[in-house]
């Protein structure tokens, strides 16, 4: 009977400390199951100002992640313009002049204009763009894209000698796009000799074209040339870098021209078609379309289904609105 009722009073005890410790939980947060905060709010309280907190947060994130994206931006715009050239081209050029590299002496903002008239294909002034040249050569700009849309502008304003003399002047690497606007201006005035030179030199620098337009002219000096073997090399480069490159109607025109001219060359256009289709723009231009017809009769006996697709292909395109082909 003595045991029964310690026992009887062991468990009051217990049951006494459990509900005080339920009890400081509950008051003071000590429980890792219940929060601190239901003294005062409910769960919804409890979830809309976790969402005002999170919401305030992530404005103010937004906001200071746009103002880091600016500050990243004219930082590495300052460092393109005002950085020095580190490659062979120009440390050579400044030790044969015993000049040390300069910094950039021209403003962000007057860099952005010449960059905008050199854009202008209005700008046809030789002088106007002369007078540029300089201002890009004291003001010791080593942006080779300013360069090339100087070679581009000169060039354009059917002033090649002087495009000719900005190249020759260069202190920076060229670029592919360098080469393309040189090659293209002297294909267009039948000078293959001189676009010869321009491509061995860039073959010598092992620059790539990997822009449509870049392939299109190095397709079309080497058609001129009648270097087979270089043609083929450069469409089998742009089949494998295709969704860098983009090919479009013209360097498909080209090459679908060439292969109509070639023998046992069928198997080739047939594959050029299953391409055709997902270009999204339609071919418009007379020259294109008659290729394409030529196209489909070469197809005709051998592959009468290609021959087929290629005439809805152009239907379907001669109906569609005009627009600028590729």
């Amino acid at each position: 009977m003595l045991f029964s009722h310690r026992l009887y009073l062991q468990r009051v005890q217990l049951l006494v400390r459990l509900r005080v410790r339920q009890s400081c939980a509950r008051y003071y947060g000590t429980s890792r199951k219940r929060s601190w905060f239901e003294r005062f709010l409910t769960p919804k309280e409890e979830q809309d100002l976790y969402l005002s907190l999170t919401s305030a947060f992530r404005s103010k994130l937004k906001k200071q992640s746009t103002q880091n994206a600016k500050s990243y931006g004219n930082i590495i715009e300052q460092v393109i313009f005002t950085s020095q050239p580190s490659n062979a081209i120009s440390t050579a050029a400044a030790a044969a002049k015993g000049t040390a590299a300069n910094p950039l002496t021209i403003s962000l903002e007057r860099l952005d204009a010449i960059k905008q008239k050199l854009d202008d294909p209005k700008c046809t002034d030789k002088t106007e763009l002369e007078r540029l040249w300089r201002e890009m050569q004291d003001g010791h700009i080593n942006s080779m894209g300013l360069y090339n849309r100087l070679i581009r502008a000169l060039i354009r304003a059917d002033a090649l000698p002087s495009a000719v003399e900005v190249f020759r002047q260069l202190t920076l690497m060229p670029t592919t796009r360098t080469f393309t606007y040189l090659i293209d201006a002297h294909l267009k005035i039948g000078r293959l000799d001189k676009a010869e030179w321009y491509v061995d030199r860039m073959r010598y620098l092992n620059l790539n074209a990997r822009t449509a337009f870049d392939c299109s002219i190095l397709l079309r000096y080497y058609i001129q040339a009648n270097e087979r073997h270089a043609v083929d090399h450069l469409w089998h480069d742009v089949m494998q870098h295709k969704d860098t490159i983009k090919p479009g109607w013209l360097l498909y025109t080209l090459y679908i021209e060439w292969l109509l001219r070639q023998d046992n060359q069928k198997n080739a256009i047939a594959e050029c078609v299953e391409y055709l289709h997902r270009i999204p723009t339609p071919p418009q231009t007379a020259h294109t379309l008659d290729v394409l017809a030529k196209a489909s009769l070469a197809l005709d006996s051998s592959h009468p289904a290609h021959a087929d697709k290629l005439r809805r292909l152009i239907m379907e395109k001669q109906t569609q609105p005009h627009q600028q082909p590729h």
